[in-house]
């Protein structure tokens, strides 16, 4: 599915979070996560521990697997309502041998980037801004986002 349909389809499941979501001062990564709009945030954000994690249903997400940051938010869509969190695996650029777990550097992989979330949003036209656009989103659709 094209994520403009993705989108449109959150829109009305979530109403105005998802453009929310989206918006310029949403994706600003200048911005800490408590900065950003209640909209947002992750649903855990108020807890003072990890102790949810004992409870919760995580499913663990291979992005190199299925293309692009746009693919993660299309995925979650798949997902059976029990899953409440997400693990993304290794989203850090390969280094040894091309090993999710032999990074180079703390720099995003540049493999990740969507052109279709870049057409979608032109003011999301960095790495980094599509990982926070995207984390909204999942936040929106109430699941909490961990990464390696």
């Amino acid at each position: 599915m094209p994520l403009a349909e993705v989108i449109s389809l959150l829109r009305r499941r979530y109403g105005a979070a998802v453009d929310t979501a989206l918006s310029p001062e949403a994706v600003d990564v200048s911005l800490s996560t408590a900065q950003l709009p209640a909209a947002v945030k992750s649903p855990r954000a108020g807890e003072a521990d990890s102790s949810w994690l004992r409870t919760t249903n995580m499913v663990g997400i291979n992005v190199r697997t299925i293309g692009d940051f746009a693919a993660v938010v299309k995925y979650a869509l798949t997902m059976p309502a029990a899953f409440d969190s997400i693990h993304l695996l290794p989203i850090w650029e390969p280094g040894v041998v091309e090993s999710l777990y032999g990074i180079a550097s703390w720099n995003l992989n540049s493999e990740y980037y969507s052109d279709e979330l870049l057409a979608l949003a032109p003011h999301i036209d960095t790495i980094e801004r599509q990982l926070r656009a995207v984390s909204n989103l999942l936040h929106v659709m109430g699941k909490t986002i961990g990464m390696d």
